[in-house]
């Protein structure tokens, strides 16, 4: 997989982990699927799970692949 994901929060940016993927799926194509933040911030104690606010997410290296038969 090549998608990335980066979540900003309160002013730091954390790389988001991969949560799982999968293959085709019917006619809805790929899906995969992130942890927002690594378990690292919470075994830290940077975040805990009543954090309030907004988190930015950016998801990049998407691409869009286009099967066909021939």
């Amino acid at each position: 997989m090549s998608s990335k994901m980066t979540a900003e929060y309160n002013g730091e940016k954390y790389n988001s982990s991969v949560y799982g993927l999968s293959g085709l799926n019917y006619k809805d194509g790929d899906s995969f699927l992130f942890y927002i933040f690594p378990s690292e911030v919470y075994q830290n104690g940077e975040i805990t799970l009543k954090e309030e606010g907004i988190v930015h997410l950016t998801v990049t290296d998407l691409y869009k692949n286009i099967w066909s038969e021939k």
